[in-house]
């Protein structure tokens, strides 16, 4: 064979080759471009469900700076994101939530704790999120985060907590109030049993007063020692008699009219109420009082009163020193409005607490002594029941040429005109 015919054959060949790796690219290129179509249709897809979902994404790289975020985060950042500077994600974090999410992020906890709960500022208002997270490029150390706005479930988690507290308070004030009615119910009967017996008595030594009288007319000195001890014992079962009375009207009494009332009766009632109490514990009740009347329901202060004294003897008691245990009561009329102030002498309220002392359950008692019920009650009477204010504070004054200390309760009451 020639070699003209060899050259030629080889050509040929190499041709036919060529043509069949053409056609084999060609076949190759095809492919690529239904591949590259298939990637475009996927990313634009990926695109879409990440740029349009309902969720917050966000992508962010190992400085906490956002690399990548959709529609929804952007929203929810409040339009910010399109600003370079917007995207540092740290700025968004107050200093300990940053420093605790920084951390869930660069040691990879987020695969053990499936979420974090934050706080995010965004233009000064702070709302609650919870962040999920998960890697997005470990190469390159992205991370995907979800973010969740919960603030509303928070607000309404606290909205049910307050409501769930509202209910126990209100509960123990009904038990506090079921207290109160048994212990009503209680005096109620032993102010019946009491009442007969005490006015037996009364007629008795009366009786025996007129008879003793008659026996003894030539003795005058023994008449008058009689007649003496007679009357005594007759004032004593006329003050027991009072005191039922008296307390039959506070606990019993379930009139809720209101009324005009005289503001030195009802002081005086309260006296008696508390004589024997404070006597026992040498505490001397001191009253300079103005002849006033007031309208509204006078078991409702005489309830107030009760408190205060009752607060003010538990103050004097801790007081070790018994030669100085005052409580004063002062009542005036100060252009339209009437003030009383109740006053002791046990050294004031801790500046500290004095504040809260009106606070519902807000007590320094043991839990035997004292239900953090009663100033708060003794408000809310002064406040709605008189439309009036009671304050309090510590103060320095002289009595009988001394100096004391202690606490001050004020309370005004506006006088009605009508």
């Amino acid at each position: 064979m020639k070699k003209n015919d060899i050259d030629t054959n080889e050509d040929e060949k190499n041709l036919t080759n060529l043509r069949i790796y053409q056609e084999e690219l060609e076949v190759q290129n095809e492919e690529l471009k239904e591949n590259e179509i298939l990637v475009n249709k996927l990313y634009n897809k990926y695109f879409s469900l990440f740029n349009n979902s309902p969720l917050a994404y966000i992508v962010i790289d190992h400085k906490i700076n956002i690399i990548e975020f959709n529609n929804k985060a952007n929203l929810i950042l409040n339009n910010t994101l399109q600003k370079f500077s917007n995207k540092i994600f740290s700025k968004y974090f107050e200093v300990k939530d940053y420093l605790k999410f920084k951390e869930w992020i660069t040691n990879n906890k987020f695969e053990e704790q499936e979420f974090l709960i934050c706080d995010l500022t965004i233009h000064k208002k702070t709302n609650k999120f919870k962040i999920y997270a998960s890697n997005y490029d470990e190469t390159e150390n992205l991370y995907l985060l979800s973010l969740i706005d919960i603030q509303s479930e928070y607000d309404m988690m606290n909205s049910i907590e307050k409501l769930s507290k509202q209910k126990e308070e209100q509960n123990k004030l009904l038990i506090q109030q079921a207290k109160l009615a048994a212990v009503g119910e209680m005096l109620g009967n032993v102010a019946h049993q009491w009442k007969q017996p005490l006015n037996n008595l009364s007629m008795l030594i009366s009786s025996a007063k007129i008879y003793l009288q008659s026996i003894f007319t030539q003795d005058s000195k023994k008449s008058s020692l009689i007649e003496e001890n007679l009357e005594k014992s007759l004032s004593q079962i006329i003050f027991l008699s009072d005191t039922v009375n008296n307390f039959n009207k506070f606990f019993i009494s379930q009139n809720v009219n209101e009324d005009d009332f005289n503001l030195i009766t009802c002081i005086n009632n309260i006296e008696t109420f508390t004589f024997n109490q404070l006597k026992d514990n040498s505490i001397d009740l001191v009253l300079n009082l103005s002849n006033l009347t007031i309208y509204g329901n006078q078991n409702q202060l005489t309830q107030v009163l009760l408190n205060l004294l009752s607060n003010a003897k538990d103050a004097l008691i801790q007081n070790q020193n018994e030669n100085s245990r005052y409580i004063f009561i002062e009542t005036s009329k100060i252009n339209n409005q009437i003030e009383i102030l109740v006053k002791d002498t046990a050294g004031g309220i801790n500046e500290n607490i004095i504040d809260k002392v009106f606070n519902k359950y807000f007590t320094t008692k043991d839990s035997n002594n004292g239900t953090g019920l009663g100033l708060n009650l003794a408000k809310k009477i002064i406040e709605e029941q008189f439309k009036g204010n009671i304050e309090v504070k510590n103060e320095a004054f002289k009595h009988n040429n001394k100096e004391y200390k202690g606490a001050v309760f004020k309370i005004t009451i506006p006088i009605n005109e009508n």
